[in-house]
């Protein structure tokens, strides 16, 4: 229990920095073979995703560049914007998604709020596509 509020806090801190509008189920696109293959061996046994780039703050990721999750990473983020939607009942329903996410930071700790460095981790990160990998 204890464990998903943290996981779900982390999605609610992934969406707060990234998230521009609310994320869907809809918004995740399968991860083409060419980002693939800028994953590790054993990261390319697991399903990826591209989230949806409108959806999402351009602040943080340039132009050519994607977010991409895992399954698990999706499941928390759709999760964390369950999370949202229940806390943020008290709204008004025409209420935008970033007004309710706003609104649902006071259930969290402060802690899941900080945007003083990127929230990137095994299970998400930004990548580059479409031009050639001279880095490695």
């Amino acid at each position: 229990m204890l464990f998903d509020f943290i996981e779900t806090g982390r999605g609610i801190q992934i969406l707060y920095q990234y998230a521009k509008q609310e994320i869907l189920e809809s918004d995740f696109f399968d991860l083409t073979a060419e980002g693939y293959q800028q994953l590790s061996e054993i990261e390319q046994t697991q399903k990826w995703y591209i989230l949806n780039a409108e959806k999402l703050n351009q602040n943080y990721i340039e132009e050519g560049a994607y977010f991409i999750v895992n399954e698990k990473e999706k499941n928390i983020l759709l999760r964390a914007v369950q999370f949202i939607h229940f806390t943020s009942e008290k709204l008004a329903t025409n209420a935008s998604f970033l007004e309710r996410l706003l609104y649902s930071k006071h259930c969290m700790p402060d802690c899941f709020f900080s945007t003083s460095t990127k929230n990137e981790n095994e299970n998400c990160r930004i990548i580059q596509l479409g031009q050639s990998d001279d880095k490695n």
